[in-house]
Order: C-alpha cells, then structure tokens, then sequence
C-alpha cells in the first residue's frame, strides 16, 4: 500500500491499529511502540495545510529607461 501510494488504504491500516491498541490493557503497550505509532497517525491521518511561499515585490525602482 505504501509503493502504491494507496492513502485510502493507509489510513484504513492506521485506524485498524489505533482500535487494536485501544483495545489492549493500557500499560501493555510500550512506550516505544506508543511514540511510534503516534508519529505515523500525524504523517499518515493529519492533513497538512499546503501553502505556496509568498514571493517578493518586484524591485522595478533601477530599471533602465531606453
């Protein structure tokens, strides 16, 4: 899924492993695997702002005139 480029399918994987883990004794996870799976929720089920830098005036004061 992940050479696929399948997001659908990745965030189904994630949320199948978040309902594991909630369904599993609290102090059995690790905290290993807690920081883990954490960090892949963030990359994987947030959706990022996508913003396009902002791009500098045109300096046009030391234009030549012909």
């Amino acid at each position: 899924m992940h050479q696929a480029r399948d997001k659908a399918a990745m965030e189904k994987a994630v949320k199948d492993v978040k309902d594991f883990i909630h369904r599993l004794p609290s102090p059995s996870l690790a905290p290993e695997l807690q920081r883990d799976f954490h960090i892949a929720y963030e990359l994987v089920m947030v959706e990022k702002p996508v913003s396009k830098p902002e791009k500098p005036t045109l300096n046009t004061e030391d234009d030549l005139v012909y």
